[in-house]
């Protein structure tokens, strides 16, 4: 009979010591996330962090980088922050991008992974307007002096980018519906997007085997421009 006492004894120290272990397990799990709520947030699986505010992280090499949003009744998107931390430093850097973006959440696009201006650093870019053919981007290039992220506003404006490490140069072509084509090609000036060459065709009015072809060019510090009229000999308009 004692011998059966002390057997439960036993067992009862056990397990004692058992959820006491789990305790200090899960005790340990919360410290760790607390060090940095943006971490504890972003684990949601739903990227939910409250009834209104949604986040998505990136990342690269240099930098953690968390956007946020809100949604509205109607799903309709709006931007509320961008939130980059630096690896090497532990800076922050918080960039305030409040704006009506009339966007749906399957049309953002939001990464960190391009190297837009050739440098070697990985840049960010973020949606802005999406329409039925044209499509534009806010960027933000790295800088390795500061360790901080800089707004290369001219690109805004830049429909459908694509970036050429190879020529080291940015091409765009977008479209007014089915009348009006657009091709430019941008170089890096420094921080700067300078335009090398710009060229637009479009129909001649009451003219439809016409179209007329206006050209931009940059040559020696200055830009060059043609206009005229020419025979659309394909019946295709765009380039």
């Amino acid at each position: 009979m004692r011998t059966i006492k002390y057997l439960f004894i036993f067992i009862f120290f056990v397990n004692c010591q058992n959820k006491k272990n789990e305790t200090k397990i899960s005790t340990t799990d919360t410290i760790s996330i607390k060090k940095d709520t943006i971490i504890e947030k972003e684990s949601d699986f739903e990227n939910k962090i409250n009834d209104s505010v949604y986040l998505i992280k990136n990342e690269n090499i240099e930098s953690y980088c968390f956007l946020y949003y809100s949604k509205d009744k109607k799903e309709n998107v709006s931007f509320d922050s961008l939130v980059i931390k630096n690896k090497q430093n532990n800076g922050i850097q918080k960039i305030n991008i409040k704006k009506n973006y009339f966007l749906f959440p399957y049309e953002i696009t939001f990464s960190a992974n391009e190297d837009i201006n050739f440098d070697g650093y990985k840049d960010i870019q973020l949606v802005n307007y999406v329409g039925n053919y044209n499509s534009s981007h806010s960027y933000w290039i790295y800088k390795n002096k500061t360790k901080k992220y800089k707004h290369i506003i001219a690109l805004d404006s830049v429909y459908n980018p694509g970036f050429d490490s190879i020529k080291k140069q940015i091409y765009s072509e977008w479209r007014v519906a089915l009348q009006e084509f657009h091709s430019e090609n941008y170089f890096w000036r420094n921080d700067e997007v300078i335009l090398k060459e710009e060229k637009i065709k479009n129909y001649v009015t009451g003219l439809e085997d016409s179209i007329n072809l206006y050209t931009k060019k940059l040559v020696n510090g200055k830009y060059i421009i043609k206009e005229e009229i020419v025979e659309n000999n394909d019946k295709k308009i765009g380039f």
